[in-house]
């Protein structure tokens, strides 16, 4: 962990260049994260996947392929992994996706978390973490120093989706 040396062995560090979406545009990296399937890159203009020569192998030094997941770009906040689905703040702030592989149509698919509860994300968002327990809940924290809640389930096991508001006494410094 200490070795950042590049080279050819797997045991390398890794360096490339991600070539930009639209011609003459440059692209900031916002995070890079991953989920129990896939690697994903978050940059301010796309969602890349990023995987070795074929989907499913490793990045080594020598194999690194990204190709675009979508084109909505991503805010400079930590995306929350849960299960096979990340879930990401896009660009702007005042979006929450998530993004998952979709078998039938050999693609990533990206859903809007918020469309049914657009009116709460106004302010914008500032960050995202998750609460592990029964339900599970994602919290956001809005740039007005509210708190949102998603109460979350795959659509394979309960197929629930709920967003609620909470509010605390006192002043906001920050997250």
């Amino acid at each position: 962990f200490d070795d950042f040396t590049t080279g050819t062995a797997a045991t390398n560090s890794v360096s490339f260049t991600l070539a930009p979406l639209f011609s003459g545009k440059i692209d900031y990296i916002e995070w890079i994260s991953n989920t129990n399937q896939f690697m994903l890159i978050g940059t301010f203009a796309s969602i890349r996947t990023l995987w070795g020569t074929t989907i499913g192998t490793p990045v080594s030094p020598t194999a690194v392929t990204s190709q675009p997941a979508n084109v909505l770009g991503a805010a400079y906040a930590l995306p929350v992994a849960n299960g096979d689905t990340l879930f990401f703040i896009q660009r702007g702030g005042q979006r929450i996706r998530s993004i998952e592989y979709d078998f039938y149509i050999s693609g990533y698919t990206t859903k809007d978390q918020t469309l049914v509860a657009d009116h709460l994300t106004i302010p914008g968002i500032n960050q995202i973490v998750q609460q592990r327990g029964i339900p599970d809940i994602m919290w956001a924290v809005r740039r007005d120093g509210r708190f949102l809640g998603f109460t979350y389930s795959r659509p394979e096991i309960e197929n629930y989706a709920c967003w609620h508001r909470h509010y605390l006494g006192g002043s906001f410094t920050d997250s």
